[in-house]
């Protein structure tokens, strides 16, 4: 089965959501899509995990950004689970693992000396272009949270310096950071035009950067 690979073209897929809808990634056309894999509704750390990407979606909502979750509960659980937690986001069904096979996040887990196939859990982050830009597997959701949303920031800014760098001049920093996502991805897209340089900032609260320059 085909399986996502980054800056690739995410295939299209389709599965049941709350709110009585089929969530369709080719739909989601124009926007960032973080889509957040977790193994069961309504557990501690599925909740807590949950609760972060609610508290903080009106900043991905500036960055036009849309979350959703996928497990493999159903969408009744879901519904229960998205009322109670106050979600303004979509959780989608995939019972029977299509997108959990194409992210490839089915894995041997366990658990009490009991081992069995379950979802590891992860988050993909997808841009307006429909390509895979970043991945987190094996998710510890305590620091989550902050590591999302500086790419979401990364990919957002990426997008608009796509705009302004064309027909002129632009240099910028790129920290060696999650934010440097959307320096890497100029450096991609314009690689006969970057020129890199290495630097090292004495300054204690600066580390190591990369300065390039666009020149057309």
């Amino acid at each position: 089965m085909q399986q996502v690979a980054l800056d690739q073209a995410v295939p299209d897929f389709e599965l049941p959501s709350t709110g009585d809808t089929i969530f369709r990634l080719s739909e989601q056309a124009g926007k960032h899509v973080v889509i957040y894999f977790y193994p069961k509704d309504n557990t501690p750390g599925c909740t807590l995990e949950g609760q972060n990407f609610r508290d903080h979606t009106d900043a991905f909502t500036a960055k036009d950004a849309i979350i959703v979750g996928v497990s493999r509960d159903s969408v009744r659980v879901h519904e229960g689970f998205k009322a109670k937690q106050n979600f303004p986001f979509e959780l989608l069904s995939d019972k029977e693992e299509t997108a959990c096979k194409l992210f490839d996040v089915i894995k041997l887990k366990k658990n009490y000396g009991r081992e069995y196939m379950g979802i590891v859990r992860s988050t993909f982050l997808i841009d307006k272009k429909g390509l895979l830009r970043q991945e987190w597997r094996n998710v510890k959701v305590k620091t989550h949270l902050e590591e999302v949303l500086d790419a979401v920031n990364a990919l957002e800014a990426f997008f608009l310096s796509e705009k302004k760098i064309r027909g002129g001049f632009f240099s910028t920093i790129c920290h060696q950071s999650p934010a440097s996502l959307a320096c890497r991805n100029l450096a991609r897209s314009y690689p006969q035009f970057a020129h890199k340089k290495f630097t090292e900032n004495r300054l204690p609260f600066l580390k190591k950067h990369t300065i390039l320059w666009f020149i057309f």
